[in-house]
């Protein structure tokens, strides 16, 4: 049986070559409103997909930088399309509470699933929308999706304990008697804490994304080897440049 390869997921942006610059180029887009925001999705898309495909070297380069573009703006629509549910439970009395966590909870099982189904068509298709094929998906893969719930649960808390130190510090400096005299200081702790968060933005997208793909890839290497499940021919790999 395929595993899951958590700890190549962990170490992946790192075994690849030249993932210094190629963070360097995610930091600049951060600084780019909108498109380069879709741009940071969609790479990060590109990188789903090849860990689908089985590639598992090397992170993703940035050519055909329009498709990065599209395939970000695509998921983010449809994860608004899959939030609206949330806005209406905030309108709903007593009960609202409860199904938003209830839906929060779902929504983070089934995403792999959208992320990975965006990535091979490079587009919104009927696929995203297909809940029997989410509900087989999550059914089949419960226990995959709870270690990557269970991973990005882990990162949170290595993001929070590098970066509550700068943070907390700063603030401290601040709040002291005389505190202006210790202003520069503030702002170099703030900086790192800056610094240290898009580091781990970048990696931890890296992590999420790689595993999302390795969990639809075994799901669809799985079902394609056992006569007995339906096959998969509407979900269709694009020929975007990786």
């Amino acid at each position: 049986m395929e595993k899951l390869r958590v700890k190549d997921s962990l170490l992946y942006c790192f075994r690849s070559d030249g993932w210094f610059t190629k963070f360097l180029a995610i930091v600049g887009l951060i600084f780019v409103p909108i498109i380069g925001w879709f741009a940071i999705i969609g790479y990060f898309l590109r990188i789903t997909k090849r860990w689908i495909e089985e590639n598992y070297e090397g992170l993703p380069n940035f050519s055909r930088f329009g498709d990065l573009i599209a395939s970000g703006f695509f998921l983010f629509i449809t994860m608004i399309i899959y939030s609206l549910p949330l806005f209406i439970f905030a309108f709903i009395p007593c009960l609202g509470n409860l199904l938003t966590t209830a839906y929060n909870i779902v929504l983070t099982l089934i995403v792999p699933y959208i992320i990975s189904v965006i990535a091979m068509n490079g587009k919104i298709s009927s696929e995203v929308f297909n809940f029997g094929e989410i509900t087989k998906f999550v059914q089949e893969n419960i226990l995959n999706l709870l270690i990557l719930l269970a991973v990005d649960i882990g990162i949170v808390i290595v993001f929070s304990i590098l970066t509550f130190p700068f943070i907390g510090g700063g603030v401290i400096l601040l709040m002291i008697d005389e505190g202006e005299k210790y202003l520069p200081f503030s702002i170099a702790s703030f900086a790192i804490a800056l610094i240290v968060s898009f580091f781990l933005v970048f990696w931890s997208s890296s992590v999420s994304y790689s595993l999302s793909g390795n969990i639809f890839g075994i799901w669809l290497r799985r079902r394609e080897n056992n006569p007995t499940d339906e096959n998969t021919e509407n979900i269709q790999i694009s020929d975007s440049t990786t």
